[in-house]
């Protein structure tokens, strides 16, 4: 059985996290489309996307933490692994591809 003072604890918690949810997606969405608030890059632009996300999982976690729902969880554990890793390979790659283009493309000059 979970204490109360647990209880209480992670329930400040999912309130502090629901907090930076909608600071962010304010954040977010009050820079799109405004020239005067542009972000520097799209790189920007998926940062601000990818701290959403991240906040709306740590939001789920909890809430499947408090649920005793061990096998949700678990299941959701393994598929944010999966394409925690699947992003940061991508990533990679298009980086590293573009540092070859960008090499093929100053040989040719």
């Amino acid at each position: 059985m979970l204490s109360k003072d647990f209880i209480n604890g992670i329930q400040y918690e999912l309130q502090n996290r629901a907090f930076a949810l909608k600071a962010i997606t304010r954040i977010s969405n009050r820079v799109q489309g405004r020239p005067e608030h542009a972000l520097g890059s799209s790189e920007d632009r998926e940062f601000l996307d990818d701290m959403i996300a991240q906040e709306q999982v740590q939001i789920e976690l909890m809430e499947l933490a408090i649920k005793k729902n061990t096998v949700k969880l678990n299941q959701k554990m393994i598929s944010l692994l999966v394409t925690t890793n699947i992003k940061f390979l991508y990533r990679n790659l298009i980086i590293r591809f573009k540092k070859l283009m960008n090499h093929l493309i100053s040989l040719k000059v």
